[in-house]
């Protein structure tokens, strides 16, 4: 009686087969990892976006309510422009503002020239709002300062202004109103995260600004 070979080892197409296997289960969970960490990525990116949110309201609010207001000097400003760039509404707001926290120790004014203004980032094309702060009240050049970005991918920053906080009014000349607003309207728009369809949040900020001389 003849004996039978024992079999031993895989065949090719057994190899071929658990090879396949192996790269499907292989692409399978490369494909998981790459999607949790596009949304670890996405959650991260929604935070910082609403963490800046958080941190320019309490800026804004800030200089809003340490308004200095100047009602002898006749080269005082208080400028609020509509611009529309890209088809967004953003305006531009350049006022005094003041602390009373400045620090003795470092000659510097108390009062200091605050202006928020929106411009295209060139990388992706969204939309940034900067704010510039000049450490003194120069009247003559509004527009010094060094610009630091403060929220991006904003859709909105619209200002306006109000004697009554009922009826608004988008531009306001001090000089022709021989005062300053009493209250102070800001509302700001910006994608928080679009892969999650997150779209755009609304930040709507209203003040009455604390004036001081």
């Amino acid at each position: 009686m003849n004996k039978l070979n024992k079999r031993s080892g895989f065949t090719i197409i057994e190899l071929v087969i658990v090879i396949a296997l192996m790269s499907i289960l292989f692409l399978g969970i490369i494909t998981t990892y790459v999607q949790i960490q596009r949304l670890l990525n996405s959650q991260s990116i929604a935070s910082m976006q609403g963490q800046q949110a958080e941190e320019l309201y309490e800026i804004l609010s800030h200089d809003l309510q340490n308004i200095v207001y100047e009602k002898w000097n006749k080269k005082y400003f208080f400028l609020a422009k509509k611009n529309l760039i890209g088809g967004s509404k953003i305006d531009s707001l350049n006022f005094i503002s003041g602390s009373i926290y400045t620090n003795p120790l470092v000659f510097q004014s108390r009062i200091y020239n605050v202006t928020y203004f929106g411009k295209i980032n060139n990388d992706n094309g969204s939309l940034t709002l900067f704010r510039k702060e000049d450490m003194f009240a120069d009247y003559k050049e509004t527009s010094n300062g060094v610009p630091i970005p403060v929220l991006n991918k904003i859709t909105k920053f619209l200002t306006e202004f109000s004697l009554n906080g009922e009826d608004w009014q988008d531009t306001w000349d001090p000089i022709l109103n021989k005062n300053l607003p009493t209250h102070i309207r800001i509302t700001i728009q910006y994608i928080q995260d679009e892969e999650s369809g997150m779209n755009e949040r609304k930040l709507i900020l209203q003040t009455s600004p604390g004036i001081f001389m």
